[in-house]
């Protein structure tokens, strides 16, 4: 549940409550250090939280955050009617990049594990990226949450080794690909035609490397009015990969998106 709420200063914040499982001390103990750690992160495209703490009756988290009364990545592509020009959208997975990367500099590497268009901020005319809810963010090193979440991470955005394990920082990558790949095409739903032309999410067990490739080339190329960039397309590629060993890290995906973006400009094109 989050609430806007008015400081006696008169500034507005947004506050948060995360319902948590009061079974387990130990882990509840360890999910609020987690989630006051967030407290200490400082970067641009990342949400900030400005206070965290614990309440009781019922057993929770509250966080508090900054305002904002603009819309999400969700509402700008909900009210796109043309394509989006390759350096624009380069410029949007930029900055989600260049806060993912800050994530996972961090010792031990932090993981976002819930990146998807609801928890990505517009702000400045559309210019200004900002990666919010860092509810399920954790460490490499803690396996579970104990957040209980109305919401769960949407599973199209999800990537496939998550049904498995907890997850590294190329979850991550994964996830960002899958919303690049969204922004590119405007899919229905976060999917992909097969060979036998149906709709398949794209951390599905069916696919290979090679034929998630090809769908996708496939899809990009169908945009109409507007032609991606090869580089870009593989890229997309490689950031949904079936096996996390054969994706890009974060550092990676700024250095090509760095690339693609330079060659377009060079070129006079957007």
């Amino acid at each position: 549940m989050v609430y806007k709420c008015v400081l006696e200063d008169g500034e507005v914040v947004a506050s948060k409550e995360l319902l948590v499982d009061d079974m387990d001390v130990a882990a509840l103990k360890q999910q609020l250090a987690q989630t006051q750690r967030m407290m200490k992160l400082d970067h641009p495209h990342l949400i900030k939280y400005l206070d965290v703490f614990r309440a009781e009756s019922p057993q929770r988290i509250c966080v508090v955050m900054p305002y904002y009364s603009e819309g999400d990545l969700r509402d700008f592509i909900e009210r796109q009617r043309r394509p989006i020009p390759e350096v624009k959208l380069c410029s949007i997975v930029l900055q989600i990049a260049g806060a993912l990367k800050y994530l996972h500099d961090q010792n031990p590497p932090l993981m976002h594990l819930d990146v998807k268009p609801d928890n990505i901020l517009l702000l400045n005319n559309e210019e200004q990226v900002l990666l919010m809810d860092l509810d399920l963010c954790r460490s490499v090193e803690v396996t579970a949450s104990v957040v209980r979440r109305s919401n769960e991470p949407t599973y199209e955005y999800s990537a496939p080794e998550m049904v498995r394990s907890s997850g590294t920082p190329k979850a991550d990558v994964f996830s960002l690909g899958v919303v690049t790949y969204v922004l590119a095409t405007f899919p229905d739903i976060p999917a992909a035609l097969n060979d036998r032309n149906e709709n398949v999410v794209l951390s599905d067990s069916s696919w290979t490397w090679d034929t998630l490739r090809k769908a996708i080339r496939r899809d990009v190329l169908k945009v109409r009015n507007y032609k991606y960039s090869e580089d870009f397309i593989r890229l997309i590629g490689d950031m949904l990969a079936p096996d996390a060993n054969d994706r890009p890290t974060s550092g990676a995906v700024i250095e090509r998106l760095t690339t693609v973006m330079e060659k377009k400009l060079m070129q006079g094109l957007e």
